[in-house]
């Protein structure tokens, strides 16, 4: 019923932006939803094999190039801590939302 939904209310604005849509379920699949790290898998110590070939193959050394420099306009004028009044937060989520809608 969702995928119906989806298609009707969708298809046109999908075709237009050359994307497609997918509906997955939390039963069905927690793989695709899941985020696994890879830590785990970069902080295992490598084979001794590997090593040796590594060993056997010297790596290239690679130069970086120095950051470039910006020159400072000035000293920063500080801005004082206040509280967050509700105009500002007002301004934040009507600009958020034509954000949004553009």
């Amino acid at each position: 019923m969702a995928s119906c939904t989806l298609k009707l209310k969708y298809v046109k604005q999908d075709t237009a932006h050359n994307m497609s849509r997918e509906i997955l379920c939390i039963s069905k699949n927690i793989t695709e939803i899941d985020y696994q790290y890879q830590d785990k898998v970069e902080t295992e110590a490598p084979s001794p094999a590997a090593n040796e070939t590594a060993v056997a193959a010297p790596a290239a050394v690679a130069v970086a190039a120095p950051a470039p420099v910006v020159a400072s306009s000035g000293p920063v004028a500080a801005v004082a801590d206040e509280p967050l009044q509700a105009v500002e937060t007002l301004r934040l989520l009507v600009a958020q939302g034509l954000k949004n809608f553009g």
